[in-house]
């Protein structure tokens, strides 16, 4: 496999992710390949790549090696379909994935965000009932491990074993298996649970965010600066405010410091959007023209 960096742009509908991409491709002096993705439970594998599509025009006007969109259906399948597509079979020193990934673990992954409406806060408290969510998976996995087939399916779906592995051979073996399972499940759920408490969250439309390398808070006119400044310092104090780092990234969060700019990606001369494309270049590996 060729080895090369991705780098994934999400973010808020009509925030400027397609202008960001642009100004990427215009400033670099690599091979680049460019997919719009969209993934969606329901939807299958489909590859194309219009000449008339204004986004993908606006790709290879830009200076892409090859551009397409991508529809796919989300899951471990995903990842493999997105590497035989027609795109992915082009030379390319690195490819950017605009609107949903498929490829899962990216190089870098960046989020651009409109600036927030007057009073809109980044942080919202939010009522958490994580021992009703606990009680709802021990209950379905009660329910599958009563059925005949039941532990051969949990191991399947818990610990992404095949159903024909060698447990499947020893019948007596998983009857006693799931038989202490369920006797387990069911101490687990007879145990008391705790009470739902209110809990930092991010706000609905800004999903994502807070696990993004780089944010860019797009600026469209002189007005919204300060609020997207403001939206910049949120993010900021996420990784420095124990309570919103424990409650919104947990234990798996980490620490370390992403870039976050307030930036109008429409103004060549903007600091913001000078460090943005700086952070990206980093990324590809490459010297870009800033």
């Amino acid at each position: 496999m060729i080895e090369r960096p991705f780098i994934h742009v999400g973010g808020c509908r009509q925030a400027g992710k397609t202008t960001l991409v642009e100004a990427v491709l215009l400033r670099s002096h690599e091979l680049v390949l460019v997919a719009r993705c969209v993934g969606a439970p329901g939807r299958r594998r489909h590859e194309s790549s219009p000449p008339r599509d204004h986004e993908l025009k606006r790709y290879r006007e830009a200076g892409a090696t090859d551009v397409a969109r991508f529809s796919f259906r989300p899951g471990p399948g995903a990842l493999e379909d997105f590497f035989d597509s027609e795109l992915m079979s082009n030379f390319s020193d690195a490819v950017i994935l605009e609107g949903d990934n498929p490829v899962g673990t990216c190089d870098l992954e960046v989020f651009v965000a409109p600036a927030p409406q007057r009073g809109q806060s980044l942080f919202v408290r939010r009522a958490d009932d994580a021992a009703a969510a606990d009680r709802r998976q021990l209950d379905r996995w009660v329910s599958l491990l009563q059925q005949p087939d039941g532990m051969a399916q949990w191991v399947e779906e818990t610990l992404g074993l095949p159903i024909d592995g060698v447990l499947s051979r020893n019948p007596a073996q998983m009857e006693k298996m799931r038989a202490a399972f369920l006797v387990n499940l069911e101490q687990v759920r007879a145990k008391p649970t705790s009470a739902p408490r209110t809990k930092w969250a991010v706000r609905e439309g800004v999903r994502g965010i807070e696990h993004a390398g780089l944010v860019i808070v797009n600026v469209h006119a002189a007005e919204e600066r300060s609020r997207a400044e403001q939206m910049v310092a949120e993010l900021v104090r996420l990784r420095k405010d124990p309570e919103l780092f424990n409650d919104i990234l947990g234990w798996r969060g980490r620490r370390t410091p992403i870039t976050v700019v307030a930036a109008d990606l429409l103004d060549p001369s903007d600091p913001g959007r000078k460090k943005a494309l700086a952070r990206i270049a980093r990324a590809l590996g490459s010297r870009m023209r800033l």
